[in-house]
Protein backbone atom coordinates (compact mmCIF):
# COMPACT_ATOMS: atom_id res chain seq x y z
CA UNK A 1 0.00 0.00 0.00
CA UNK A 2 2.79 2.21 1.13
CA UNK A 3 4.74 2.00 -2.41
CA UNK A 4 1.31 2.40 -4.44
CA UNK A 5 1.28 5.67 -2.49
CA UNK A 6 4.44 6.74 -3.51
CA UNK A 7 4.14 5.59 -6.86
CA UNK A 8 0.87 7.43 -7.05
CA UNK A 9 2.61 10.69 -5.51
CA UNK A 10 5.90 10.60 -7.95
CA UNK A 11 3.22 10.54 -11.37
CA UNK A 12 1.65 13.40 -9.59
CA UNK A 13 4.80 15.03 -9.43
CA UNK A 14 5.76 14.07 -13.14
CA UNK A 15 2.47 15.20 -14.19
CA UNK A 16 1.83 18.89 -12.90
CA UNK A 17 5.05 19.35 -10.55
CA UNK A 18 7.34 18.88 -13.50
CA UNK A 19 5.93 21.77 -16.64
CA UNK A 20 5.59 24.62 -14.13
CA UNK A 21 8.10 23.44 -11.63
CA UNK A 22 8.70 25.86 -8.47
CA UNK A 23 11.89 27.36 -7.64
CA UNK A 24 13.89 24.51 -4.57
CA UNK A 25 13.42 27.71 -2.25
CA UNK A 26 9.72 27.82 -2.28
CA UNK A 27 9.35 24.35 -1.28
CA UNK A 28 9.98 21.42 1.32
CA UNK A 29 10.14 17.98 1.58
CA UNK A 30 8.33 17.80 5.30
CA UNK A 31 10.50 15.05 6.71
CA UNK A 32 11.26 16.64 9.86
CA UNK A 33 7.76 16.59 10.19
CA UNK A 34 7.52 13.02 10.13
CA UNK A 35 10.60 12.75 12.69
CA UNK A 36 13.59 11.90 9.95
CA UNK A 37 17.03 13.34 10.34
CA UNK A 38 18.27 14.76 6.60
CA UNK A 39 20.25 11.78 5.89
CA UNK A 40 17.41 9.60 6.64
CA UNK A 41 15.08 11.56 4.43
CA UNK A 42 18.01 11.54 1.87
CA UNK A 43 18.31 7.72 2.18
CA UNK A 44 14.67 7.48 1.54
CA UNK A 45 14.25 9.33 -1.49
CA UNK A 46 17.03 7.41 -2.84
CA UNK A 47 15.37 3.92 -2.20
CA UNK A 48 12.48 4.98 -3.79
CA UNK A 49 13.54 7.49 -6.62
CA UNK A 50 16.61 5.56 -7.77
CA UNK A 51 18.42 2.44 -8.68
CA UNK A 52 19.79 2.66 -4.51
CA UNK A 53 22.61 4.77 -3.38
CA UNK A 54 25.71 4.69 -4.47
CA UNK A 55 28.97 4.73 -1.68
CA UNK A 56 28.66 8.98 -0.16
CA UNK A 57 25.61 9.60 -1.82
CA UNK A 58 23.24 9.70 0.66
CA UNK A 59 25.63 12.65 2.35
CA UNK A 60 25.92 14.46 -1.03
CA UNK A 61 22.16 14.66 -1.05
CA UNK A 62 21.59 16.28 2.38
CA UNK A 63 23.95 18.45 1.80
CA UNK A 64 22.95 19.30 -0.88
CA UNK A 65 19.49 19.47 -0.05
CA UNK A 66 16.87 16.99 -0.96
CA UNK A 67 14.42 19.10 -2.51
CA UNK A 68 17.36 20.94 -5.09
CA UNK A 69 17.96 16.98 -6.03
CA UNK A 70 14.62 16.06 -6.79
CA UNK A 71 14.63 19.23 -8.94
CA UNK A 72 17.28 18.10 -10.79
CA UNK A 73 15.99 14.05 -11.14
CA UNK A 74 12.45 15.60 -12.91
CA UNK A 75 14.30 17.62 -15.44
CA UNK A 76 16.09 14.37 -16.00
CA UNK A 77 18.74 16.52 -18.09
CA UNK A 78 22.23 15.81 -15.91
CA UNK A 79 25.06 15.17 -17.76
CA UNK A 80 25.85 11.56 -17.57
CA UNK A 81 29.75 11.26 -19.64
CA UNK A 82 30.49 7.93 -17.82
CA UNK A 83 27.12 6.18 -19.27
CA UNK A 84 27.82 7.79 -22.53
CA UNK A 85 31.63 6.40 -22.77
CA UNK A 86 30.18 2.67 -21.39
CA UNK A 87 28.12 2.94 -24.21
CA UNK A 88 29.83 4.00 -26.95
CA UNK A 89 30.43 0.90 -28.34
CA UNK A 90 27.01 -0.29 -28.23
CA UNK A 91 26.02 0.49 -32.00
CA UNK A 92 22.92 -1.00 -32.32
CA UNK A 93 21.88 2.30 -30.13
CA UNK A 94 21.77 4.84 -32.60
CA UNK A 95 20.52 2.52 -35.49
CA UNK A 96 17.03 3.02 -37.21
CA UNK A 97 14.18 0.37 -37.33
CA UNK A 98 15.19 -0.17 -40.73
CA UNK A 99 18.44 -0.75 -40.29
CA UNK A 100 18.31 -3.03 -37.48
CA UNK A 101 15.90 -5.42 -39.60
CA UNK A 102 18.43 -5.45 -42.02
CA UNK A 103 21.26 -6.29 -39.74
CA UNK A 104 20.33 -8.14 -36.88
CA UNK A 105 18.39 -11.05 -38.07
CA UNK A 106 17.20 -14.81 -37.22
CA UNK A 107 19.33 -17.81 -38.87
CA UNK A 108 16.17 -18.65 -40.87
CA UNK A 109 16.41 -15.31 -42.43
CA UNK A 110 20.04 -15.72 -43.31
CA UNK A 111 19.39 -18.81 -45.04
CA UNK A 112 16.65 -16.63 -47.02
CA UNK A 113 18.82 -14.17 -48.00
CA UNK A 114 21.67 -16.88 -48.88
CA UNK A 115 19.36 -18.55 -51.38
CA UNK A 116 18.15 -15.00 -53.09
CA UNK A 117 21.46 -14.37 -53.50
CA UNK A 118 22.65 -17.77 -55.10
CA UNK A 119 25.04 -18.85 -52.35
CA UNK A 120 23.40 -22.20 -51.49
CA UNK A 121 20.15 -23.23 -53.35
CA UNK A 122 17.16 -24.94 -51.56
CA UNK A 123 18.14 -28.16 -53.09
CA UNK A 124 21.14 -28.47 -51.03
CA UNK A 125 19.43 -27.57 -47.73
CA UNK A 126 16.97 -30.84 -48.63
CA UNK A 127 20.05 -32.78 -49.98
CA UNK A 128 22.90 -32.21 -46.73
CA UNK A 129 21.23 -30.02 -44.23
CA UNK A 130 21.63 -26.71 -42.65
CA UNK A 131 24.33 -28.16 -40.80
CA UNK A 132 26.96 -29.25 -43.47
CA UNK A 133 26.24 -25.29 -44.76
CA UNK A 134 26.84 -23.13 -41.96
CA UNK A 135 30.74 -22.29 -43.60
CA UNK A 136 29.13 -21.02 -46.41
CA UNK A 137 26.16 -19.27 -44.43
CA UNK A 138 28.50 -17.51 -42.12
CA UNK A 139 30.79 -16.23 -44.68
CA UNK A 140 27.84 -14.91 -46.61
CA UNK A 141 26.84 -13.73 -43.31
CA UNK A 142 29.96 -11.93 -42.60
CA UNK A 143 30.44 -10.47 -45.96
CA UNK A 144 26.96 -9.04 -45.63
CA UNK A 145 27.57 -7.63 -42.26
CA UNK A 146 24.53 -9.69 -41.20
CA UNK A 147 24.47 -10.08 -36.83
CA UNK A 148 23.22 -12.71 -34.91
CA UNK A 149 19.59 -11.40 -33.34
CA UNK A 150 20.88 -12.39 -29.66
CA UNK A 151 23.89 -9.60 -30.48
CA UNK A 152 21.15 -6.82 -30.31
CA UNK A 153 18.55 -8.48 -27.38
CA UNK A 154 22.64 -8.47 -25.62
CA UNK A 155 22.85 -4.58 -26.10
CA UNK A 156 19.55 -3.68 -25.28
CA UNK A 157 19.64 -5.61 -21.63
CA UNK A 158 23.28 -4.19 -20.85
CA UNK A 159 22.22 -0.90 -21.71
CA UNK A 160 19.52 -1.05 -19.64
CA UNK A 161 22.56 -2.22 -16.42
CA UNK A 162 24.40 0.20 -17.69
CA UNK A 163 22.04 2.94 -16.93
CA UNK A 164 20.38 1.79 -14.24
CA UNK A 165 24.17 1.29 -12.38
CA UNK A 166 26.17 4.21 -13.86
CA UNK A 167 23.11 7.29 -14.79
CA UNK A 168 22.92 10.29 -12.93
CA UNK A 169 19.46 10.90 -14.16
CA UNK A 170 18.31 8.02 -11.47
CA UNK A 171 14.20 9.02 -11.52
CA UNK A 172 14.61 9.12 -15.65
CA UNK A 173 15.83 5.31 -15.61
CA UNK A 174 13.21 4.05 -12.86
CA UNK A 175 10.44 5.39 -14.65
CA UNK A 176 11.84 3.88 -17.90
CA UNK A 177 11.65 0.82 -16.29
CA UNK A 178 8.34 1.18 -15.39
CA UNK A 179 6.62 2.17 -18.29
CA UNK A 180 8.79 -0.24 -20.22
CA UNK A 181 6.89 -2.72 -18.15
CA UNK A 182 3.95 -1.36 -18.49
CA UNK A 183 3.44 -1.18 -21.86
CA UNK A 184 4.50 -4.40 -22.45
CA UNK A 185 5.96 -5.97 -26.05
CA UNK A 186 7.57 -8.86 -26.70
CA UNK A 187 11.65 -10.35 -26.95
CA UNK A 188 10.60 -13.51 -28.43
CA UNK A 189 7.80 -13.33 -30.73
CA UNK A 190 9.25 -13.23 -34.11
CA UNK A 191 7.57 -9.94 -35.64
CA UNK A 192 8.57 -7.61 -32.36
CA UNK A 193 11.18 -8.80 -30.94
CA UNK A 194 14.03 -7.03 -33.53
CA UNK A 195 12.00 -3.48 -32.82
CA UNK A 196 12.37 -3.91 -28.89
CA UNK A 197 15.25 -1.71 -28.55
CA UNK A 198 13.97 1.13 -30.31
CA UNK A 199 10.86 0.70 -28.43
CA UNK A 200 12.24 1.78 -25.05
CA UNK A 201 14.79 4.59 -27.25
CA UNK A 202 11.74 6.57 -28.88
CA UNK A 203 8.52 5.43 -27.52
CA UNK A 204 9.47 5.59 -23.78
CA UNK A 205 12.83 6.90 -22.84
CA UNK A 206 11.61 10.90 -24.49
CA UNK A 207 8.30 10.95 -22.59
CA UNK A 208 9.01 9.35 -19.01
CA UNK A 209 8.94 13.14 -17.03
CA UNK A 210 6.84 14.53 -19.77
CA UNK A 211 3.35 14.24 -21.02
CA UNK A 212 1.68 10.71 -20.48
CA UNK A 213 -0.31 11.40 -24.04
CA UNK A 214 2.59 11.81 -25.65
CA UNK A 215 4.00 8.35 -24.56
CA UNK A 216 0.46 6.68 -25.01
CA UNK A 217 0.28 7.51 -28.56
CA UNK A 218 4.22 6.38 -29.59
CA UNK A 219 3.37 3.34 -27.86
CA UNK A 220 0.83 2.59 -29.85
CA UNK A 221 2.35 3.59 -33.47
CA UNK A 222 6.07 1.65 -32.71
CA UNK A 223 6.33 -1.06 -35.01
CA UNK A 224 7.51 -3.76 -32.04
CA UNK A 225 3.81 -2.88 -30.36
CA UNK A 226 1.84 -3.29 -33.68
CA UNK A 227 3.99 -6.17 -34.74
CA UNK A 228 2.91 -8.00 -30.87
CA UNK A 229 -0.73 -6.81 -31.01
CA UNK A 230 -0.58 -8.09 -34.66
CA UNK A 231 -1.68 -5.05 -35.97
CA UNK A 232 1.06 -4.25 -38.43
Amino acid sequence: MKSSLILAFLLVCVAWIAPVQPPADKWRMPYKKHGFTKEQAAAHLLSRFSFGATPGQIQQVAESGLESWFEAQLNGQIADPSVTDKLSSYTALTYSNETIANTFLQPNQVIQAAIRAGVISRDSLKDVGKTLLRPEIRQFAQEKGYQPLIELHRQLINQKIIRAAYSNNQLKEVLTDFWFNHFNVSLTKNQSQQFVLTYERDAIRPFVTGQFAEMLLATAKHPAMLEYLDNA
